[in-house]
């Protein structure tokens, strides 16, 4: 896996680095992006329990 990864930024950085330097920043925003969506729909979720259990 890490070989084909390896292979992936090998080639990029050949390429253009910036397109392998923006891919990772996408992916990354992407993951944060996730993460604060999940903790919304999670406290949101919790929220309406709460009113529903009274």
């Amino acid at each position: 896996m890490s070989g084909v990864l390896g292979l992936l930024i090998a080639v990029g950085a050949q390429a253009a680095p910036w397109t392998v330097v923006s891919i990772f920043l996408l992916g990354l925003s992407l993951v944060c992006a996730g993460g604060h969506i999940a903790a919304v729909i999670a406290k949101q979720h919790a929220l309406w329990r709460e009113g529903r259990g009274r």
